[in-house]
């Protein structure tokens, strides 16, 4: 059974961090959102945190909405994906994050988050499990020379963790998918999509608590544009390895 476009929409939009509406996951953490809230009386922290990540969803709308359409993406949801297919997705993801995840070591253990994503463990963990090597360092980003020489603020970080954090809410239903698809298992054959597995939701329920925590003596702007940053470095490797009119096989 192939999906319908506005079926795999939903899968894509729930892939990359906090997506526009209509979303199942955004209307999830709104829920999140409310039941902490007791009495439906919103406290200061809340309302300051739902404002920056209302910002943080409404202006990397356009870049998720180019995600979505990557053909490669696509393919990675349908009824039609390949163990190929899948092994080139995970090939853009560890290149991402091979890119940039190491740039923030330099933030201090005591601002950062504690419940952070390890998506390169889980990518190793998965080129394991099909038996093939980890792919090369082949790709270069504009992170190498936009901020590669210099150590990042606090924004740039969090920022990239609106990012990595939220992309692991999608990847629950990618995991299924591909459990039906390709058969493999949760946390046994498949590891990146899978994440967190059954914490996923208290995770990202605690990333909105530490995003609240901070706002009141963050720069929004920069946030948001570390966010847009990030993003467009990940749209930029998916356009290379699966352009539109052909994806690698």
């Amino acid at each position: 059974m192939i999906f319908a476009p506005q079926t795999a929409g939903r899968f894509l939009s729930s892939l990359f961090s906090t997506p526009p509406l209509p979303c199942t996951f955004f209307k999830l953490c709104r829920f999140q959102h409310r039941a902490d809230c007791a009495g439906n009386q919103l406290t200061n922290e809340f309302i300051q945190e739902a404002t920056l990540r209302h910002r943080l969803r409404e202006e990397t709308d356009a870049i998720h909405q180019s995600l979505h359409r990557n053909p490669g993406l696509q393919k990675l949801v349908s009824a039609e994906c390949t163990t190929a297919n899948y092994r080139d997705v995970l090939r853009v993801f560890y290149h991402f994050y091979q890119g940039v995840d190491d740039r923030f070591n330099s933030i201090p253990t005591p601002q950062r988050f504690t419940y952070e994503a390890t998506p390169l463990r889980w990518l190793q963990q998965d080129f394991l499990a099909l038996n093939q090597p980890l792919p090369e360092r082949s790709f270069s980003t504009p992170a190498n020379a936009e901020i590669g020489t210099r150590a990042p603020r606090l924004e740039n970080y969090i920022g990239y963790l609106y990012v990595k954090q939220g992309s692991t809410l999608g990847g629950q239903m990618i995991s299924k998918q591909l459990k039906k698809t390709l058969a493999l298992e949760p946390g046994v054959t498949q590891f990146f999509f899978y994440g967190f597995g059954e914490h996923t939701g208290y995770y990202w329920k605690e990333f909105l608590n530490y995003l609240a925590h901070h706002e009141a003596s963050l720069d929004a702007d920069a946030v948001i544009q570390s966010a847009q940053f990030y993003f467009n470095i990940l749209d930029q490797l998916s356009k290379r390895y699966f352009p539109f009119g052909g994806i690698n096989e």
